[in-house]
């Protein structure tokens, strides 16, 4: 790794979580931070490629290989990471995360850290502008649009409460945001939403983003939850998604470009008792942006699928359970980080969800039926 004379940069711990100690491997000269994607995020919008190798390997495998052959055709410097992890305590629950990487802190990358974007590349990333944004008038949707209001966006919110979208419009005004456009809609009006969004664009000029967000939950064992309910979960979470999914794409087609973010769930990773008719549906989301996100590769349309855990929203706080409940300015906070990375698929929080969401889909029934 590193060798005698580097900078040793020993303020690790303002980089990860204040209470968690560097494996036994770190080295004097070695840099250690989190590999959640920030680093590599920001070394990649510099012109950096990261190969990766596990730190029992002796050379690199053929995937660094090919990184480093790329790397070369493209004149990019390359750094090399060793894959670690380490014990750490997390609501003094101990448990194990595999996601950090030594970073070797020669000058090279030293000099690349502090090194400015150019803003030609952050032209090709995209920084979008615009952003519209369905189910805006609680929840998700209308922290999501503060977010976005703070960050400088232009705003296009609908949702079916249009006083409830004027109270907000008025109240972004206040803060010092952009123009805010608002209109009423019901997704499941498919002609309706074509209309609104072409309104939308008129009205901002162009749409970057696309979030289908609007959504219902009923919830009920199937055979006792009245079927008017199943049918409103169905027509607004997978017909009124699908509708809003249709007309984004037909936009970003004639626009050239685009980035649709359809809001699922992580109740679509397993079937759950009492949630048969919203998993289902969030299940299909899913499944249907897989289907996008196939159909758009290598054009400039990017596809994100976001799977929320428990957020305090209107939509679970009747909930007899919220497990890893967060609240809704953090999640929504990390709806839009998420975004503005362009993820193709995440749960939001990542930790734990991301562990708990692949959990779930391998528990034995038994267990599962337990969970009512």
């Amino acid at each position: 790794m590193s060798k005698p004379g580097l900078p040793i940069l020993s303020n690790y711990r303002s980089l990860a979580y204040p209470h968690q100690r560097p494996p036994e491997a770190i080295t004097e000269g070695a840099w250690l931070i989190p590999f959640w994607g920030e680093m590599s995020d920001r070394l990649h919008d510099k012109g950096v490629l990261i190969a990766q190798r596990n730190r029992r390997q002796s050379s690199h495998d053929c995937a660094a290989k090919n990184l480093q052959n790329s790397a070369r055709a493209e004149h990019s410097p390359v750094v090399h990471t060793i894959r670690t992890s380490l014990k750490v305590e997390v609501h003094a629950n101990p448990c194990t995360i595999h996601c950090f990487s030594l970073y070797a802190a020669t000058p090279q990358l030293l000099s690349i850290m502090t090194r400015p974007i150019p803003d030609g590349k952050r032209a090709q990333q995209g920084a979008p502008k615009s952003v519209f944004i369905t189910g805006a008038s609680s929840g998700l949707g209308r922290q999501m649009a503060i977010e976005f209001s703070r960050r400088g966006y232009q705003l296009a919110l609908t949702a079916r409460r249009l006083g409830v979208l004027q109270e907000l419009q008025t109240e972004l005004a206040a803060s010092g945001g952009g123009p805010v456009f608002v209109a009423a809609l019901d997704v499941t009006d498919e002609v309706a939403v074509a209309r609104v969004l072409a309104q939308a664009r008129t009205e901002l000029g162009s749409l970057d983003i696309v979030v289908a967000n609007a959504g219902i939950g009923h919830h009920g064992t199937i055979g006792k939850l009245p079927f008017d309910r199943v049918r409103d979960t169905i027509n607004t979470n997978v017909v009124g998604f699908m509708a809003t999914v249709d007309a984004a794409m037909h936009h970003f087609k004639e626009q050239g470009h685009g980035h649709l973010v359809g809001i699922s769930s992580v109740a679509a990773f397993r079937g759950m008792p009492a949630g048969g008719a919203y998993g289902a549906s969030k299940a299909a989301v899913t499944t249907y942006l897989e289907s996008l996100r196939a159909e758009t590769h290598n054009s400039p349309i990017i596809v994100t699928t976001l799977s929320p855990g428990f957020i305090d929203t209107p939509i679970n706080r009747g909930a007899k359970s919220r497990p890893f409940v967060i609240g809704v300015e953090r999640g929504g906070k990390l709806l839009v980080d998420l975004i503005e990375r362009q993820v193709e698929h995440a749960t939001v929080p990542r930790w734990p969800w991301s562990v708990v969401a692949r959990l779930m889909a391998v528990l034995p029934t038994s267990v599962i039926a337990k969970l009512r």
